[in-house]
């Protein structure tokens, strides 16, 4: 795992084709233009520069060492030649350090202070992160599977969370992809560069939120021309890469995306080129998670969350961030894991003598056991829903000693050896603890067999 110390991303592969409505005119001046430009800042003179660590479309990040208090922050810098002389990009550069500064929460890092360096060039501190990037954490490929992908799952809830938050004041992200999530060295996760966030709507009040809180507004923050496209093609949704109006749901849809990569390690319109990414995005076009990844099942029901989110109309989506956290979570608790497999009264599940490859749950209807004596087929006992049968296979993989046919519709889980390898992590030691256990129960059970067939 590659290490990095970085504040916000690098930003070169984010489109940004904003003109404000005041755009090929004079620009409002800092005492009533849209954002409140600060009547005092500070002159960064208490700020050690060490080292650029990330650059973006018109700003760099710089670590430094704040000399009155002692720490290490992140410092985004507006470029100079490029934003210094720019009124546009100095308001947006001002609109980011406003929304950022807004939003307490602890999976977005805060920002300090705003100021101007003596040279005239614009900046902002936040918190440094120490530790990597979601897509480093989660190693080569960004493929996850078993073990790893539950801990991608629980640093996705984290971001979910300060997606959920912003919401609640009425901010939209708008570039929510692997990049901009940094997972810090002690287990913290944020949710960076909101550079191109949007302010769609007043503050919701919550039960947990002050007066104070819950009326924050960013009613002065520059407003975009319609038909405005912002942000990375590679994780936009539908309705943003056509320019169209914006909610929730694109962040939702975004999020998707996030869950879409963990399963494949590829973002939901991927190309070579952005402009295809971006006729990808406009389109909606997203191949199944299951077409991507051939050589390994995948949990169906994940599968199934990452396309709910990724659908291209936003009516069909979650319509908040906790629907889909919750969805999540369940997937998390157990069980959804599995493929899940129907069968028609009558139809014959597993049969005697076959070879073993896989292990059934049963979630709804009847089945019964039966096994061959004499030439007669003779029922053994019959399974209800929550009953397990063929899990001497996931261990053994030898021949089966019973049928199981369908007495009624059935439901159940399809459970694989790799499925089983997935879920409980069988290379770990609680997953060797359940094989220790499985052995000594198929063991007396050869036991108990071969005790039935003496005379």
């Amino acid at each position: 795992m590659a290490k990095t110390d970085a504040g916000p991303e690098d930003a070169r592969k984010t489109v940004d084709l904003r003109m404000p409505d005041w755009a090929g005119g004079a620009p409002p001046s800092s005492s009533t233009g849209p954002v409140a430009m600060p009547h005092t800042v500070s002159r960064g003179a208490h700020l050690d520069f060490q080292k650029v660590v990330a650059s973006g479309g018109y700003a760099d990040v710089h670590t430094a060492e704040d000399q009155h208090l002692r720490r290490r922050v992140a410092v985004k810098m507006l470029r100079d030649g490029e934003g210094n002389d720019d009124a546009i990009e100095r308001l947006r550069f001002y609109e980011e350090a406003q929304i950022t500064a807004q939003l307490d929460h602890p999976n977005i890092p805060p920002v300090h202070e705003v100021g101007v360096m003596p040279d005239g060039r614009h900046f902002f501190t936040m918190q440094f992160v120490r530790g990597w990037t979601f897509a480093d954490a989660m190693g080569d490929g960004g493929v996850a599977s078993g073990n790893t992908l539950m801990e991608g799952l629980k640093i996705f809830l984290r971001v979910c969370e300060a997606v959920a938050f912003a919401h609640s004041k009425g901010i939209l992200h708008r570039d929510i992809k692997p990049e901009n999530v940094m997972v810090g060295r002690h287990g913290q996760v944020y949710l960076m560069d909101w550079g191109i966030a949007q302010v769609v709507g007043q503050a919701r009040p919550s039960e947990a939120d002050t007066q104070e809180t819950a009326q924050v507004s960013l009613d002065h923050l520059q407003p975009e021309e319609p038909g405005t496209v912002v942000g990375t093609p590679a994780w936009m949704a539908p309705e943003q890469a056509r320019g169209a109006a914006v909610d929730e749901r694109t962040d939702i849809y975004a999020l998707g995306g996030l869950l879409y990569w963990l399963l494949t390690g590829k973002a939901p319109h991927q190309s070579t080129t952005m402009a295809k990414e971006l006729k990808l995005a406009r389109d909606g076009s997203v191949q199944p998670p299951q077409l991507v990844i051939t050589d390994r099942p995948l949990p169906s029901e994940l599968c199934r969350i990452a396309l709910k989110a990724l659908r291209p109309e936003p009516h069909f989506r979650y319509q908040a961030v906790e629907a889909l956290m919750t969805d999540v979570d369940a997937f998390m608790r157990g069980g959804a894991w599995f493929t899940s497999v129907e069968f028609e009264p009558g139809q014959l599940i597993v049969k005697e003598g076959d070879h073993a490859d896989a292990a059934y749950v049963l979630t709804s209807g009847r089945c019964e056991v039966v096994k061959e004596r004499d030439g007669v087929e003779q029922r053994v006992r019959v399974l209800e829903a929550g009953d397990v049968f063929g899990e001497t296979a996931i261990f053994k993989g030898s021949p089966r000693t019973a049928s199981v046919r369908a007495l009624t519709a059935v439901t159940a889980r399809l459970v694989t050896r790799q499925t089983l390898e997935e879920g409980l992590g069988l290379e770990a030691w609680t997953g060797r603890f359940v094989l220790a256990l499985a052995k000594r129960f198929t063991d007396l059970e050869e036991q108990m067999e071969d005790g039935e067939r003496k005379p």
